[in-house]
């Protein structure tokens, strides 16, 4: 039998672009989280002891998380822009929007979503 030990297998990164959330999944249950607000990765929560890891990436995915594409998440230059110049983009990739507002499909513009990321993390 192969060890795995030698050669881990790489960290699941995940998007929601409902919310703008990104996530990491190692395989040794921890789960970082990044966006527009963070600089890298940071220590975000550990999936509970009984949950197989595969359950629980198949139920974030199941919750509107994808895979995590280069350029999914702006930075934090980007969405100070969009604020100021009152015209933003949404976490889904929509255009044109309000910053305080959301798109047809209610994607959040970026601005709003690191406001509500900054209400949710502790």
């Amino acid at each position: 039998m192969k060890d795995r030990s030698a050669n881990p297998l790489p960290p699941v990164e995940l998007f929601n672009p409902s919310n703008g959330l990104a996530i990491r999944v190692h395989q040794d249950r921890r789960i970082e989280r990044s966006g527009p607000d963070t600089e890298g990765w940071q220590r975000y929560r550990r999936i509970r002891p009984d949950m197989p890891i595969d359950q629980f990436i198949a139920r974030q995915r199941n919750n509107g998380f994808r895979d995590l594409v280069a350029g999914d998440i702006p930075r934090f230059e980007e969405v100070l822009a969009m604020d100021t110049n009152g015209v933003a983009c949404a976490t889904d990739g929509c255009e044109g929007i309000e910053p305080d507002g959301a798109c047809s499909h209610g994607a959040p513009a970026w601005p709003n979503a690191m406001l509500r990321m900054a209400g949710s993390v502790s």
